[in-house]
């Protein structure tokens, strides 16, 4: 283990959201390392291939309260934001397998190999609620996408995990059909219109610089960990964009130089 942090012993972490319970957001979390028990169990190649059962999954094990929520059930984790989700997975690697996340990958202009360090702590940003504008609407924690020029202004609220799982297999077959049911599940409001008025399938509707507005700016405004790491190719010197997955960060990686 990478952190001088027991297995029995947990360690406090404060949220960037929240989790919502009846009315107010419990804002701090217990999380403990991980165990080989643990591991196991998110190797299992039913788990491994959705992303969002190792997050599940992980969470059960080694969150042991929420706020004032002892040994939260399902429903508690699935009924987190996404924000919460993926920090709390991150915090729960770093004291598990430490804060350095070894990859390789290949550029995408010149066709080189690259090997990555992502130093949790330095490369991965936490935004946190007060850094956005959202605010607590009953049931929901809200925020608006507005464009006057291209006439939008739609209020969404923070995907959970249950959003999360809705699309998680729809998500390998087809992405952008899995944005578009994200979308719309997280949709309270268009232009004034409740969604419960709005037809299902709204965003196949929509002119592509209305969708390409909403790609844009959905996931940039949500809080929690900004999965996105810039790299340069020694070689050819182009700039990429690394977007990582949280369920990517479990597994100890081969570090340059071993397969």
């Amino acid at each position: 283990m990478s952190e001088d942090v027991s297995v029995e012993e947990a360690i406090t972490v404060n949220l960037p959201v929240g989790y919502l319970s009846e009315g107010k957001l419990l804002t701090s979390a217990e999380i403990i390392p991980m165990t080989g028990r643990v591991r196991k169990m998110i190797a299992r190649p039913e788990i491994r291939q959705n992303p969002a059962r190792v997050i599940d999954t992980l969470l059960a094990e080694c969150v042991k309260s929420i706020g004032t929520i002892t040994r939260p059930r399902k429903s508690v984790i699935e009924g987190m934001f996404l924000g919460d989700r993926d920090f709390l997975i991150m915090e729960i690697r770093k004291i598990s397998l430490g804060k350095d996340v070894h990859s390789s990958l290949q550029c995408d202009a010149c066709g080189a190999k690259l090997s990555l360090t992502i130093d949790l702590n330095r490369d991965v940003p936490v935004k946190r609620l007060k850094d956005v504008e959202a605010t607590v609407e009953g049931a929901n924690v809200v925020f608006v996408l507005r464009d006057p020029v291209l006439k939008v202004t739609a209020k969404f609220c923070l995907p959970t995990g249950a959003h999360q799982n809705s699309i998680a297999n729809l998500y390998r077959k087809n992405p952008i059909e899995a944005n578009y049911a994200l979308y719309q599940s997280c949709l309270l409001e268009w232009n004034g219109i409740s969604s419960d008025e709005l037809q299902p399938n709204l965003f196949d509707s929509l002119s592509l610089p209305v969708i390409d507005f909403i790609d844009e700016h959905f996931m940039d405004t949500l809080p929690g960990p900004d999965m996105r790491v810039p790299v340069n190719c020694a070689e050819c010197s182009n700039e990429m964009m690394v977007t990582m997955e949280s369920s990517d960060f479990l597994f100890r990686l081969p570090k340059k130089g071993r397969d």
